[in-house]
């Protein structure tokens, strides 16, 4: 197997879940396009009291399998997710920086390493 067909079958984003109201809500790692994006939108509002978590949950709440269910660029899909119980938006956004690798531990070990 090459490189690039290695590095293919590692690059799918990780899926994984919460559960929230008895439900499985499925959550996926950010791509590095999004991770970009994100990072993009902490600089943005650092000042201004960071990334909404609407605006995070939107980055990994996903289908099962792995297709993102909301656009964080489109103003309908932010407003309805605005709407949301903050636990839930608050656990997915958590997934999603586990999943991410942007947990306090990983990017500690990263600069590590």
């Amino acid at each position: 197997m090459s490189a690039r067909e290695k590095a293919r079958k590692a690059a799918a984003p990780k899926i994984d879940f919460v559960e929230w109201g008895g439900e499985k809500h499925f959550v996926r790692a950010m791509s590095g396009k999004l991770r970009s994006v994100y990072s993009e939108l902490v600089q943005e509002k650092k000042d201004k009291g960071g990334v909404p978590v609407e605006v995070i949950a939107a980055l990994g709440i996903c289908e099962e399998d792995g297709t993102l269910a909301y656009d964080y660029e489109k103003p309908a899909d932010i407003a309805e997710l605005e709407a949301h119980d903050a636990g839930f938006l608050t656990a997915v956004a958590l997934k999603l920086f586990e999943l991410s690798g942007l947990t306090e531990k990983k990017v500690e070990e990263a600069e590590k390493n």
